[in-house]
């Protein structure tokens, strides 16, 4: 008897954290579980158009920007998408010229998953964010922090002729 109400109360846990990670990804908005199979989002499919560039940097680096920077963003989503930024980039004014030693591709077309960069702005030191997604209009949605939000995160949709005045980090 001792057996089976041991069995039923693993049965019951078992259920209990089953349900917990269900709800949880639906509070959480989570509504597609890597099974294996691959069924790509619009993300995901735009994202794979920047894996014709090199990736000069094969391991996540660490992140030495000042936490809630722009650069310290960008480093950890760039970490995310394994597709990894030297250590050694500095200011974001900076990093087109870094990049381009690096090995890394640049240009002035927008791809999602790349880093969008400009010297000007952040106090002298420039700004980087990273590209989420490229619409069909050509417009881009872009993620950033210390932006229009003090050390802090945030979104932006630029139009395709504000994307064309920036630089792109492949």
């Amino acid at each position: 008897m001792g057996s089976n109400i041991q069995g039923e109360n693993i049965l019951n846990i078992k259920k209990i954290a089953t349900y917990t990670v269900l709800s949880t990804l639906v509070l959480t908005g989570v509504t597609n579980i890597d099974t294996g199979v691959k069924n790509f989002t619009q993300h995901e499919a735009q994202a794979a158009a920047i894996d014709k560039y090199p990736r000069p940097i094969k391991t996540a680096q660490p992140n030495y920007h000042w936490k809630n920077n722009c650069t310290w963003y960008v480093h950890n989503k760039r970490n995310q998408t394994k597709r990894y930024l030297p250590s050694s980039f500095t200011h974001a004014k900076n990093w087109i010229a870094e990049a381009k030693k690096a090995g890394f591709k640049t240009g002035k077309t927008p791809l999602a998953g790349a880093v969008l960069q400009t010297s000007k702005g952040g106090g002298g030191l420039g700004h980087v964010a990273f590209v989420e997604k490229v619409n069909a209009n050509g417009s881009i949605k872009i993620s950033e922090y210390n932006y229009n939000v003090s050390l802090g995160y945030g979104t932006r949709t630029l139009t395709k002729a504000q994307a064309a005045t920036y630089n792109y980090i492949y």
